[in-house]
């Protein structure tokens, strides 16, 4: 079977062809038709407020990323050739040039090679999916005498293993950061009270399922809305999400009852969608390897971030600049072993599991790579982790599908706290404050990630010369450093540097009132305040909001 191929690192597509086979597969017949080029297309790299929304503009700009020929939608000419000749067009895809298309007979298809314009078609889809087996692990959650748990409900575990209650605390809750959560389906997500904040604040942007072709996500399968509850519940007392004050696009390219490669494709086009509205963060609790007609299985040596349409397909979204989540996948007790795509990419985050006692989850998939990464990258609870139910129940769950929420709403905090990080500074970040971040394996990865950890290595001396005071502390425009009466009138240099060293501000300012005001309308995240003076220096951490 030939597969597509591309570069990851590159993005460039070396391998031009995919065959794919089903059984039983009923009319009409499904094509993917790739295009050789985008000529005739109605749209132009100048003006992209045209396809992407200002917020997707925005994500690249601030990221450095430029937006090239990839980002235009395909090529209007070509897609009414080939309703010429009898195809309907399903869904385009303009990452990778081309389009789904339905046909009555196989003898249409045929008929595609008269158009020029096409590069490779030559196999037909079947329906494509999740195997996602939940893991079996469960292991009571012990009540904590912490001061959260009250708040945070049975939730409180799988939060501050992560250091959440600090971030909140901080004022970090994911506002401003846009989620979106692919999955299988969302039932009843729009009548939960665990949501109810997020439909009064209207922080649902937008939904779509792709496999139906249709708007309406919350009459499918409940997998998706637990994933969901993970990240933005808001229930105290029974459940908190991980970044609950987040906004979310719920989109469903997972068929459940079955298993085929066309689901990779939904995937495909999920993503898409999320880049073009703007969205930050993908959540992926899904994974592929294992197909309903065994001779579209993947093999071992397949996961080598280049082969398989989600893995392929994960590193061209964060080719957009979103950081894309993914589950490492519940085949750890299996034969199988390891990672499933699109962990494999080299340009994502792929969560592990581990128990609510912070041991290695045994279902959870490991490492490596067939080309020798480490993955996963992080782990987070995937043993007993609080969620709510289609119901409304408050339940537990088991499986990476929900460790990974917990490292997206992770995410989410330190982006909020963090807004010029590029997505691969954010991955490396979440990297570098995990429990074993000097010493990854492929069990667990770099570890645990901690916020707490974000504090601790900006190297501030806790030994300062004099004492200060910084109020308020999380600022909004502007705070006021507070000096001992006894240093009124003298001069001092004024600095702030952000997490990676950086100096943002220096001036040279004079103590009136005991006091000098700073102003931060500019300034957005996590900073060193260095204050230098005739007596010596001090030194404070200030969060700027």
């Amino acid at each position: 079977m030939q597969l597509f191929r591309f570069h990851t690192k590159h993005f460039l597509m070396v391998v031009l062809f995919l065959g794919l086979h089903t059984t039983n597969v009923a009319q009409p017949f499904k094509y993917l038709v790739f295009f050789k080029d985008k000529v005739g297309t109605n749209f132009s790299v100048g003006q992209p407020e045209a396809f992407l929304s200002e917020s997707a503009i925005n994500r690249r700009v601030r990221q450095g990323i430029s937006i090239t020929e990839r980002d235009l939608p395909v090529s209007q000419l070509y897609l009414d050739s080939l309703k010429s000749v009898g195809a309907k067009i399903n869904y385009t895809t303009k990452w990778l040039n081309g389009a789904l298309v339905e046909v009555e007979s196989e003898a249409i298809a045929d008929s595609f090679a008269q158009f020029s314009f096409i590069r490779k078609h030559n196999f037909n889809l079947g329906t494509l999916g999740l195997n996602e087996k939940e893991g079996i692990d469960a292991i009571s959650i012990e009540n904590s005498l912490k001061e959260d748990v009250a708040f945070y409900g049975n939730s409180f575990n799988q939060l501050d293993m992560l250091g959440i209650p600090a971030m909140h605390q901080a004022g970090f809750t994911g506002e401003g950061i846009k989620i979106a959560v692919i999955d299988g389906g969302f039932r009843n997500a729009d009548q939960l009270p665990v949501f109810d904040s997020l439909q009064i604040k209207e922080k649902l942007l937008a939904t779509y399922d792709f496999v139906e072709n249709e708007s309406n996500v919350f009459d499918d399968h409940d997998h998706g809305t637990k994933v969901f509850s993970v990240i933005g519940a808001n229930l105290p007392e029974s459940l908190i999400g991980v970044a609950y004050d987040a906004e979310f696009v719920l989109l469903r390219s997972e068929e459940v009852a079955s298993e085929s490669r066309i689901e990779e494709f939904y995937w495909l086009k999920a993503a898409e969608f999320a880049d073009s509205i703007g969205v930050d963060i993908i959540n992926a609790s899904l994974g592929y390897n294992i197909f309903d007609d065994v001779i579209d299985n993947y093999s071992q040596n397949d996961l080598d971030g280049e082969t398989a349409l989600i893995t392929v397909a994960a590193d061209l979204a964060a080719a957009t600049g979103m950081l894309v989540v993914a589950s490492a996948g519940n085949e750890g007790n299996d034969s199988w072993g390891t990672i499933t795509p699109p962990a494999d990419a080299d340009s994502i985050l792929a969560v592990g599991a581990v128990t609510a006692l912070q041991n290695y989850a045994g279902f959870s998939s490991i490492g490596p790579t067939a080309d020798g990464r480490v993955k996963p990258d992080v782990v987070a609870q995937g043993s007993s982790v609080t969620v709510s139910s289609s119901t409304g129940n408050i339940t537990f769950s088991s499986g990476t599908s929900f460790a990974a929420p917990l490292i997206t709403g992770l995410a989410a905090g330190i982006w909020q706290a963090n807004p010029d990080l590029t997505n691969m500074q954010l991955i490396d970040t979440i990297r570098s404050i995990a429990s074993q971040s000097e010493q990854a394996d492929n069990q667990i990865g770099f570890g645990i990630p901690d916020f707490k950890k974000l504090l601790e290595v900006t190297g501030i001396d806790d030994i300062n010369n004099f004492d200060i005071g910084v109020f308020p502390n999380p600022a909004e425009n502007n705070f006021d450093i507070l000096f001992p009466e006894n240093m009124e009138g003298e001069n001092f240099e004024i600095s702030l540097f952000d997490t990676s060293g950086k100096l943002v501000v220096n001036r040279q300012e004079k103590v009136k009132q005991a006091r000098i005001n700073m102003d931060t309308q500019q300034l957005k995240g996590l900073f060193i305040l260095k204050i230098v003076g005739n007596r010596g220096a001090a030194f404070t951490k200030i969060i700027s909001k």
